[in-house]
């Protein structure tokens, strides 16, 4: 039904979004600035302002991770189980937490452009986790 193909969408948007929040999760704990810099214009290798912005940058990994296993949690049960089968509290469970975790990360996301000085282009909007280029909306 029209269920599954739109968790289709979403599962495949998220399978090809979260190996780079991955990397960059790994880019952040192990602290390869150069490569954070090349994903993110905003981040600063100034150490005055470079806590504030791994902390900020910290949240929002954390944020959209997040919303990536909620996202694996019902396409499991939405796929994994019939409708008479699948357990009710699961979708319940994941659905708010993928809705939450995704509109919280654009915006956070946005916001973090903006305030370190870099502002996305329309094209980048999709993917508001990948900042690429300085630009105006």
């Amino acid at each position: 039904g029209i269920n599954a193909e739109y968790m289709g969408i979403f599962t495949i948007v998220t399978l090809a979004s979260h190996p780079a929040h991955l990397l960059d999760s790994i880019y952040l704990i192990t602290k390869s600035h150069q490569k954070l810099k090349k994903r993110y214009p905003w981040y600063s290798e100034i150490h005055s302002t470079i806590a504030q912005q791994r902390k900020s940058l910290t949240i929002l990994l954390i944020i959209l991770n997040i919303n990536c296993f909620a996202q694996y949690g019902m396409t499991a049960a939405m796929w994994g189980w019939s409708l008479d089968t699948r357990p009710g509290w699961l979708v319940g469970f994941c659905l708010p937490i993928a809705i939450i975790c995704g509109c919280i990360g654009g915006i956070y996301a946005g916001y973090l452009a903006k305030k370190y000085g870099s502002i996305t282009t329309g094209s980048e909007l999709a993917d508001l986790s990948t900042v690429t280029q300085k630009g105006s909306i």
